[in-house]
């Protein structure tokens, strides 16, 4: 059983009172533990000073499925040895991006290339000059030449290929909303085209414990700052100027008064519960920045969510407007969608223009970047109309029904005018039951058998 004390650090004692939960350093803590790395040190402090804070924070529930990654994780920290044995159980054991062997890496390379060339022609003088971290599980990685290549690496390539294609001039500046154990951020601090001057990652405290031990060991410990809570960052990059800026979930505020060119989400929102979408896209309203790339899974079946948990991401307000979709091809996973947005405030929604502009998308056959400009429409319209023209369509045309339908019949429910609950009530009422009642036989929030097979070890019982 997950209960809110354990997932955010803390426990209570018999008294009711909190106590420190079993990461914190009570003389029988993980530092009590360490072996002599600096690193594994350093980003273990990092990690039990934030988890402190997390009393302190208002931040939604995990969920369940971080939950069981955020309590595996920080079961597991006293039994590192070295940072590189942290770092290849952020890659085996977390997943934090998908990994190939290396035959079949080596196998699929020259494919994986030739797509990148193919949607990318302005850049292919530059892939060559992409590689990988000589501290990755050795099963990871394939040798080209006299460096190594990765999976990650490639979809790495292709994110930065599209956010540089997409954004006049190149980001100088660099929010990343949950780097993983760092793979991207090294990838974009070392790209040959346009390097940015600061990069920083927002994201779980156990998340971050492998970024910095990773990051540290590519970059050295200068390079990379982890925010304290209610630190000033622009008293302090004005004294110095580090490359790698790591911040925990709970001092998300105080990266506000900084500016960003552009904030990046990959592989993870589809994931995050609607309480996250929802906090997230706040954060992004409050934030300084341009744009929002986002590469996240999209029109998923209902019965079949896999590991996402959410039924419409990202849900940005009408002052974001999409200037690119294309979909991730299927060798990077099933449902993916690069989206690009821009901020822009609007006075007023030309209702008619995108009325029109939906019409004509409503006309021709399904595909998913169509269905996604559907949704979009949607999200800057709010009308209820629309709602029941893209259900129709949906479902008149499909023999699956994504997963945003239910969103979409949500929102009728809540805002449906009198008038238009007394003509479709039991339409909408009827499809709703079925979707929900497909919803409930399918799977989402996966989590592997094998990892919650690990979570009922007694070193990393929740509760």
């Amino acid at each position: 059983m997950l209960d809110r004390a354990t997932v955010f650090g803390k426990q209570q004692d018999s008294s009711g009172k909190s106590r420190p939960g079993p990461l914190l350093n009570q003389g029988g803590g993980i530092l009590s533990k360490m072996p002599d790395d600096e690193i594994l040190i350093s980003a273990s402090r990092h990690l039990e000073t934030a988890l402190s804070d997390r009393a302190h924070c208002d931040l939604p529930e995990l969920g369940r499925r971080w939950s069981i990654f955020a309590a595996w994780i920080r079961g597991s920290i006293s039994s590192f040895r070295n940072s590189i044995e942290a770092i290849h159980f952020a890659q085996q054991e977390v997943g934090f991006e998908p990994m190939l062997s290396t035959e079949k890496l080596t196998s699929l390379s020259p494919t994986l290339k030739n797509d990148i060339r193919h949607d990318f022609p302005i850049y292919e003088r530059f892939i060559e000059g992409f590689y990988e971290s000589t501290h990755l599980l050795p099963s990871s990685v394939a040798k080209e030449g006299d460096k190594l290549v990765s999976f990650a690496l490639f979809q790495n390539i292709i994110t930065i290929f599209d956010v540089l294609s997409l954004s006049d001039p190149a980001p100088r500046s660099i929010l990343e909303v949950g780097g993983g154990y760092g793979g991207p951020a090294r990838a974009w601090m070392l790209n040959p085209i346009s390097k940015p001057q600061r990069y920083v990652i927002l994201d779980l405290p156990e998340s971050l414990f492998f970024a910095e031990v990773f990051l540290r060991k590519e970059f050295g410990s200068q390079a990379v700052h982890y925010v304290r809570r209610g630190e000033n960052l622009n008293d302090m990059l004005s004294d110095i100027q580090p490359k790698i800026i790591l911040c925990p979930l709970t001092c998300h505020r105080e990266l506000l008064p900084l500016a960003f060119d552009i904030v990046i989400n990959t592989r993870s929102m589809g994931e995050m519960s609607q309480d996250w979408i929802d906090f997230y896209c706040k954060y992004l309203e409050a934030l300084v920045t341009k744009y929002f790339y986002s590469c996240n899974t999209f029109g998923r079946p209902i019965d079949n969510l896999a590991q996402d948990t959410n039924l419409f991401s990202p849900k940005l307000t009408k002052d974001w407007l999409l200037r690119h979709t294309a979909c991730a091809r299927e060798v990077y996973g099933k449902n993916y969608i690069r989206t690009l947005y821009e901020k822009c405030k609007i006075n007023e929604i030309n209702t008619g223009k995108y009325n029109e502009e939906l019409e004509g998308i409503l006309r021709r056959p399904f595909d998913v970047l169509s269905f996604l400009k559907m949704i979009d429409y949607f999200r800057l319209l709010q009308d209820e109309n629309c709602a029941l023209a893209i259900i129709k369509y949906c479902t008149e045309r499909l023999d699956y029904f994504p997963k945003e339908l239910i969103y979409l019949l949500e929102w009728l429910k809540l805002y449906g005018s009198s008038n238009f609950c007394r003509r479709h009530k039991s339409e909408v009422d009827t499809l709703f039951a079925k979707l929900r009642e497909a919803r409930a036989s399918g799977t989402e929030a996966q989590v592997s058998p094998a990892l919650e097979a690990r979570i009922a070890d007694s070193r990393f019982k929740l509760s």
